[in-house]
C-alpha cells in the first residue's frame, strides 16, 4: 500500500486587531455575564470594541500585524520544507530497482 502524500501547509488566516481584543476580553465578559449565550457575548464584545479608544485599537492592530508577519514566515518555512520533502521522496521513488538482467550482469562481472 502506498503512503499518503503529506499535506501541504495551509495558508494562515489573517488575524485582526478585533480578533486579538475579542480573545482577551471575552473571558472577562463571560465572568460578568455567565447567563449569556455565545451570540449575546459576541454582541457585547462588539459594543466594547466599538467604544474602545482609537489609540487602543491601533495597538491591537499593530499586534495583529506582528502576529501575521510571524505566521507568514512560519508558513513559508513549512511550505519550503514540505516541497523539499516531496522532491526528495519523488526522486527516491523514481529510481527503480535493478532488473533481473542487470543483477545477473553485476554478478557475472564480480566473478
Amino acid at each position: 500500500m502506498a503512503k499518503k502524500p503529506k499535506k501541504q501547509p495551509t495558508r494562515h488566516k489573517m488575524i485582526t486587531g478585533y480578533i486579538i481584543y475579542a480573545s482577551e476580553i471575552r473571558k472577562e465578559i463571560i465572568k460578568k455575564h455567565p447567563q449569556k449565550n455565545f451570540g449575546e457575548i459576541s454582541k457585547i464584545v462588539g459594543v466594547e470594541w466599538k467604544n474602545l479608544a482609537q489609540e487602543s485599537k491601533v495597538n491591537y492592530e499593530r499586534r495583529a500585524q506582528e502576529a501575521n508577519s510571524i505566521a507568514k514566515i512560519q508558513f513559508l518555512a513549512a511550505a519550503e520544507a514540505a516541497a523539499a520533502a516531496v522532491t526528495t521522496t519523488s526522486s527516491l521513488s523514481s529510481q527503480s530497482p535493478p532488473s533481473n538482467e542487470q543483477q545477473q550482469q553485476q554478478q557475472q562481472g564480480q566473478q
